[in-house]
């Protein structure tokens, strides 16, 4: 893929891709094999007719891709590196925003904190969108325990952070967010009296 995920522009011989989208009635699909000298060739069609993959196609397909990404999280070491170069913390946290699925949150949350270091007001923003936006009970606790160990994880992302917990209905996954927090060296006394 290019760097932003958009388009495809390499397959190893003897390598394929194909990617076929229902909506509704609507099917598209579309064939990428290598050819000769390493030029790609596509097939492409609309419900079973083929097209030309012209500009509108090549719009379909980059759409399609992040859509896909946007569920599954399958490019999050190539979009992330490029969001970050374009605009930042903000522009991931803005995609993330986008994303439709808590598995693939948490990948984009996780990718964002290993590549920079996050100052303590990104911190509580990571916590307070994961909070609001995560319903799932397992992706929800594997990040609060990633933020608990950050060194800019602070008293003032705390209260994020018991919210967050409190959203959690699984015990095991509750507790395990919550033992995080207590890991914590000197507890702000707001902060156990909210645990």
């Amino acid at each position: 893929f290019n760097r932003d995920v958009t388009d495809i522009e390499s397959i190893s011989s003897g390598g394929s891709f194909t990617l076929e989208q229902h909506i509704g009635d609507d099917t598209k699909r579309l064939v990428v094999r290598p050819g000769s000298g390493g030029a790609l060739g596509a097939t492409y069609s609309e419900n079973g007719a083929r097209h030309e993959f012209d500009a509108g196609a090549r719009a379909w397909l980059a759409a399609a891709l992040v859509a896909l990404d946007r569920q599954t999280g399958f490019a999050v070491d190539q979009r992330v590196p490029a969001l970050l170069e374009r605009g930042g913390v903000d522009a991931v946290l803005q995609e993330v925003k986008l994303v439709s699925t808590d598995y693939a949150r948490r990948r984009y949350y996780t990718k964002l904190l290993s590549m920079r270091q996050l100052d303590r007001a990104q911190i509580k923003r990571v916590v307070e969108q994961a909070g609001d936006d995560m319903s799932s009970d397992y992706e929800l606790a594997e990040l609060l325990v990633a933020v608990s160990k950050l060194d800019a994880f602070s008293d003032d992302s705390h209260p994020a952070f018991v919210a967050a917990a409190k959203k959690i209905d699984s015990d095991y996954e509750r507790r395990r967010a919550l033992n995080a927090l207590l890991q914590r060296d000197r507890l702000a006394p707001t902060t156990v009296q909210a645990l």
